[in-house]
């Protein structure tokens, strides 16, 4: 994926208010038959194991190619979006230890483990996210959410 210097206002994101599915199929370069195959597949998602660093292994469900293109462009699209001050990863050029310094007066820490990140991410929040923060209809937040969710 190309990476991208400039990054943009929420509001000037391409897919901010993304009116329709034949504009947001044409964002995504994909056709109304790509996404209709796509829906049509038994299986969009596979099943790997990933061993973790210390002990044991880590699911991961990787999509099928022409999927994981579609996402990767969506992505690529989301990436440009000028992130909040906030948020540490997956921000390029911040990391953890950006965010430790963050909080380095802080008069209480707190260590969390987000292993469990990705599952407790629900597809009512990916909807909540497309059409309230992004403002998109409501066919376009179902395509964004199926096209983003294991379902």
């Amino acid at each position: 994926m190309p990476r991208r210097d400039k990054s943009y206002a929420l509001d000037q994101c391409a897919l901010y208010r993304c009116g329709s599915k034949k504009k947001l199929l044409r964002l995504l370069q994909t056709t109304p038959t790509k996404l209709a195959e796509l829906k049509a597949a038994d299986a969009l998602y596979y099943r790997m194991e990933k061993p973790k660093k210390n002990s044991g292994v880590r699911v991961v469900y990787a999509p099928r190619y022409d999927l994981k293109r579609i996402q990767a462009r969506l992505s690529e699209l989301l990436m440009r979006v000028e992130a909040p001050d906030y948020l540490m990863s997956p921000v390029r050029g911040r990391s953890n230890i950006d965010n430790a310094a963050v909080h380095r007066d802080a008069p209480a820490h707190r260590q969390i483990d987000i292993e469990d990140f990705y599952p407790s991410c629900t597809a009512a929040k990916v909807a909540w996210f497309f059409g309230k923060v992004l403002g998109c209809p409501p066919d376009v937040v179902a395509i964004l959410t199926w096209l983003t969710t294991r379902g």
